[in-house]
């Protein structure tokens, strides 16, 4: 991190990034409260500040939103913090970054923008949450949200730092001291948010989101940092083409290679003949063969891919070598200096490394409440059994990557066996579209019985465009509350909806002789 800091000029020239960046190192510190309890100890910080996650990218100015800070802090000395929140993608196909992450629900007063709840491990299989009554006798009006991004972006005060001295149980940022604040009553503290709209925010968290995020960033949604502008240190200049493409001055292309749309080559890389690069990102130094097929994929530096190669949604590292004919299926994850032997075929979502897998694979915000004690488990390595003449594929079982007599080498390194979800959900943060079986699983998970209801109802369900999504949700009858009730079961989970309920006309409804009080519980359950 240091000497990434030195080359992009960020250290020791504040001239010309009107800032310096100093690291602070610490060797004990192994979750974000240690790191605070850190820079509390030393008395680095003394106002206000950013705490901004490291896999956050965003492109917003946090003008607006330190001013809001500082002036709610002025009439209220309890206001610690205001988290950066925004929409998520409504669109089925495009709602890529919530995939694989824990689902989060929040409840915000709408006047005020408190956040009175906070709940990222929300239950899926009962589409319901859980609510303390003292939040809505306290509130008479709240809005319930499943639509919003944790943008990781927090203005704090200096309380938090002295807080999490004074809580040594404060691992996790959210888990822990955003829970904790909201439910302590004797401190009185509270954590506001502030929602960003036209700017850019996303965290990357697991596969799918880094590639999420790395199309909007080819697509130009995070400008100014795009590949065009956004060079310095060791990186070296790209330029813009048509249809969205990105090379570098000094790359070698063959006139038989196509380079399609929403791609980039990097510096000093060269493409053989008949190649077809579709939606991918080619790093710098990289040999590329003839007839070598690559879509959808994220190749890194000095990657070498022989002739015949194909290569699809998938991320393949440094100095990785891919002899010929070899076949990387949709989802693989092959680490640093991997080598894949002469026509072997890569299984889909396989995870291959040169080191042994850690006996708790624990994902980058699990670490920042991680137990030292954590082991290393032996992982078996990769050899190749041949299923067929043309395609051998991967068992494990040790093997050497000398040639052989067939003409068919191994991949030597280990591959991580799936965690405690099992491969079955490997697709969740992959690189890999979605399997339309299980988009069609998503959708059937929240979509309604056609059986509960009449042909008359389905005909006459109110449509999407019928609903504000901040509208308020009054006394309706019998009918309309059933279709409003399935209308919404039927949403896809991913799409943006929120409900501000006005609890007077909640209880009016269940005052009604024809209501009863079970119909509280369909009100949350829907939100």
């Amino acid at each position: 991190v240091k000497e990434h800091l030195e080359e992009a000029g960020w250290t020791g020239k504040p001239a010309a990034r009107e800032m310096a960046v100093t690291a602070v190192e610490s060797h004990d510190a192994i979750s974000a409260g240690d790191a605070l309890r850190v820079m509390y100890g030393r008395g680095i910080i003394n106002g206000d500040f950013v705490l901004i996650s490291g896999d956050t990218i965003s492109n917003m100015s946090l003008k607006d939103a330190l001013q809001e800070h500082k002036d709610r802090r002025k009439k209220d000395p309890l206001a610690v913090m205001t988290m950066i929140i925004k929409h998520s993608k409504p669109s089925i196909l495009t709602h890529q970054t919530r995939l694989g992450n824990d689902e989060i629900v929040m409840a915000i007063a709408p006047e005020t923008k408190e956040l009175l709840y906070y709940e990222d491990k929300a239950d899926n299989s009962h589409l319901c949450v859980t609510i303390d009554k003292d939040i809505l006798a306290n509130n008479p009006t709240l809005q319930l949200h499943n639509n919003m991004e944790d943008c990781y972006i927090d203005i704090c005060s200096p309380e938090v730092l002295s807080l999490f001295t004074d809580n040594f149980d404060y691992q996790h940022l959210r888990r822990h001291f955003v829970k904790g604040l909201l439910v302590d009553d004797i401190m009185g503290y509270k954590i506001y948010t502030h929602e960003i709209r036209s700017s850019y925010a996303a965290r990357i968290d697991n596969f799918r989101s880094y590639d999420a995020v790395s199309k909007d960033i080819i697509q130009r949604w995070t400008y100014p940092m795009v590949p065009d502008v956004l060079s310095f240190g060791n990186c070296h200049e790209m330029k813009l083409h048509r249809q969205g493409i990105y090379k570098a001055s000094d790359v070698t292309l063959s006139h038989s290679a196509q380079i399609g749309a929403n791609s980039v080559i990097g510096n000093a890389t060269s493409i053989g003949e008949q190649c077809k690069i579709s939606n991918s990102v080619i790093g710098e130094g990289c040999s590329i063969g003839k007839n070598v097929l690559i879509h959808g994929s994220y190749i890194w530096d000095n990657v070498i891919i022989e002739d015949g190669c194909k290569v699809s949604n998938s991320l393949v590292c440094d100095d990785v070598h891919l002899k010929a004919g070899a076949i990387v299926e949709p989802g693989c994850i092959l680490s640093f200096k991997i080598k894949v032997g002469k026509n072997v075929v890569v299984p889909a979502y396989s995870k291959v490394s040169l080191l042994n897998k850690p006996s708790n694979e624990d994902s980058d915000e699990e670490l920042e409440y991680a137990d030292t004690n954590s082991g290393i488990t032996d992982s078996p390595p990769f050899s190749i059994s041949k299923s067929n003449a043309d395609h051998p594929t991967i068992i494990c079982e040790d093997d050497d990557l000398g040639a052989s007599e067939t003409g068919t080498s191994g991949v030597l390194g280990y591959i991580w066996a799936s965690g405690d979800t099992g491969i079955q959900d490997e697709w969740r943060q992959s690189i890999a579209p979605i399997p339309k079986e299980k988009l069609q699983e998503l959708q059937h998970a929240v979509s309604f019985d056609d059986d509960e209801g009449s042909e008359e109802d389905l005909n006459n369900r109110p449509s999407e465009a019928d609903h504000d999504n901040d509208s308020e949700i009054s006394v309706v009858e019998d009918d309309d509350y059933t279709k409003f009730e399935k209308e919404v079961s039927s949403i896809y989970l991913g799409f943006s909806y929120s409900f501000c309920l006005h609890f007077a006309d909640l209880f009016t409804l269940l005052r009604s002789k024809r209501r009863s009080s079970g119909h509280l519980m369909g009100f949350i359950k829907i939100i």
